[in-house]
């Protein structure tokens, strides 16, 4: 029965990534037919800060709430915790929507160089407490293995995203490039606020008559609690450097081209184009082996290394077995790709150029997963602090040049 189980949530969480990854393409062409590289540029810019936002409102929460919810005994436990999560959520997201919608004009003048990112960044503020409320419920599913009300609320998400930005472009039109981003931002608003609704409501049923009540173990949740404060900090500090890295990048190339508008259109290719194609077999191979990491985290707290190994190796096999042919066919075809889906040669040799780095790119983000739910968070933090520092300064130095 486990391992029909299991099978069955492999196949519903491999499904609704492969959909999700190709509704998400789908959406991306479309808006790149609409407002072009220049356009897409400034929709990478604004969710640079955006991304940065949802950092300080979510970071952890999914996670904690699955190591957490997976380490107590019941359902009346499990309540008890998730009201001080949900609580704790609903504060995080509430601040970064305050700080973003305040912000976002300063944000947008003195960080990206370009004031015109400002309108789009104050409609984007209001979703950041939907998704923090909704990271702590999918944190939930995950811990009690149900990944049904997670697949149906990111189709239907990604559904509302793309049926919205449709309608609001054909409805304002493109010729504006400000106002159109503005629309597209709009969607995801929306997106995120229905989702949050549909997540409640399954929570509200599921948790139906069920009386809260403290774990046994009275030190589990303020050890949860405190163990989300490093990891929320570490995210925090990698998720600035992130920003500050994809805000320098458009700087630096139109110091070398000296036109704004020339390098948002690289940067729009590059950032917005050519990356979420090769991170497309990934939404795969995530959804997966994130399946195991509940067992992973039980391995890890239950100290037996035997299945703990045994699930490490399975996770990294899988990753490696589905990254290696991606690369090859991303080197082989990365023109045609690029032909087909944008009608551009630079995107096809950005995919030809990033091809080898595949394979280390998809394991970088399996492994830094499963560190982070085996609360080894310093490690990953150490790495991508390093990693990032490097980043910033290559560029500094030689994309001017």
């Amino acid at each position: 029965m486990a391992k029909s189980f299991h099978l069955k949530n492999a196949a519903i969480l491999t499904a609704t990534g492969l959909l999700l990854r190709a509704a998400g393409m789908i959406f991306r062409v479309y808006i790149a037919a609409e407002i072009g590289a220049a356009g897409i540029g400034l929709y990478q810019l604004v969710f640079t800060v955006y991304n940065l936002a949802v950092t300080l409102a979510t970071a952890g929460l999914s996670a904690v709430t699955t190591r957490t919810v997976a380490a107590l005994e019941n359902k009346q436990s499990a309540r008890h915790a998730m009201r001080v999560l949900l609580a704790l959520s609903l504060f995080t997201g509430l601040c970064a929507a305050f700080g973003l919608f305040f912000a976002a004009y300063p944000a947008a003048q003195y960080w990206l160089g370009d004031a015109h990112a400002a309108p789009a960044l104050q409609i984007l503020a209001p979703s950041l407490p939907f998704m923090a409320v909704s990271a702590v419920i999918r944190g939930y599913y995950m811990a009690v293995r149900n990944v049904k009300p997670n697949a149906i609320a990111q189709i239907g998400e990604q559904a509302v995203r793309i049926g919205a930005v449709a309608l609001l472009l054909a409805k304002i039109g493109t010729d504006d490039m400000v106002t159109a981003c503005c629309a597209v931002v709009a969607g995801n608003t929306i997106s995120e606020a229905l989702s949050w609704i549909y997540m409640t409501l399954c929570y509200k049923r599921e948790m139906k008559g069920v009386k809260p009540q403290k774990s046994q173990n009275e030190h589990l949740l303020k050890n949860t609690l405190l163990c989300l404060l490093p990891m929320s900090a570490n995210q925090y500090v990698t998720s600035a450097l992130h920003t500050f890295e994809n805000v320098l990048v458009p700087q630096t190339l139109a110091a070398f081209s000296g036109s704004y508008n020339s390098a948002l259109e690289q940067y729009g290719s590059l950032r917005g184009m050519a990356m979420p194609v090769l991170f497309f077999p990934f939404s795969i191979i995530v959804t997966v082996s994130t399946l195991l990491l509940p067992d992973v985290t039980q391995a890890w707290i239950k100290h037996d290394e035997k299945a703990l190994h045994g699930l490490l190796s399975r996770i990294l096999s899988i990753t490696l077995a589905a990254s290696i042919p991606s690369a090859a066919l991303f080197w082989l075809f990365a023109y045609d790709i690029g032909h087909v889906l944008y009608k551009s040669t630079e995107v096809g040799f950005f995919l030809c150029v990033l091809a080898p780095m595949t394979p280390i790119m998809y394991l970088e983000s399996m492994v830094d997963g499963i560190l982070k739910g085996i609360d080894k968070q310093s490690a990953t933090f150490r790495y991508t602090v390093i990693d990032c520092i490097a980043r910033i300064i290559l560029i500094w130095l030689f994309v001017p040049k």
